[in-house]
């Protein structure tokens, strides 16, 4: 099955919704159903990474991560992501370096400065 662009927009909208309401179950159903159709962008493994580090699976949230990494270079998020994830498993190295790598970055958008405030602020703890 493949989507539009506009189809795929819509869907991520309801994903986004179904995070910000904590309906964290339905958001990662929906969410793995996009990775599915369209596993090549960043947007759903981000989002499924958000929902694991909301509900304490560290290493899902690390593994989704890695993917969203790998799809957009560029984005400080899945670092951050990844970060916040080994901080809360103790591994404080290994997520100053992701910190480190992701303030590295030059922000692209509005969004990418919010996620960078947020790695100098996780940083600042850390160090």
């Amino acid at each position: 099955m493949s989507m539009t662009a506009q189809q795929l927009a819509a869907v991520a909208d309801l994903g986004y919704l179904l995070i910000r309401a904590g309906e964290l179950g339905d958001a990662r159903t929906l969410w793995e159903g996009v990775a599915g159709v369209a596993g090549h962008l960043e947007a759903p493994w981000r989002a499924l990474a958000v929902i694991a580090l909301r509900e304490q699976r560290y290493d899902d949230c690390i593994g989704a991560a890695n993917i969203a990494a790998q799809r957009q270079a560029s984005s400080p998020a899945p670092l951050v992501l990844r970060a916040e994830a080994l901080r809360c498993q103790g591994r404080y190295a290994d997520a100053d370096r992701d910190l480190t790598a992701a303030l590295a970055l030059p922000p692209r958008t509005p969004a990418d400065q919010l996620v960078l405030a947020r790695a100098r602020a996780m940083a600042g703890r850390i160090r």
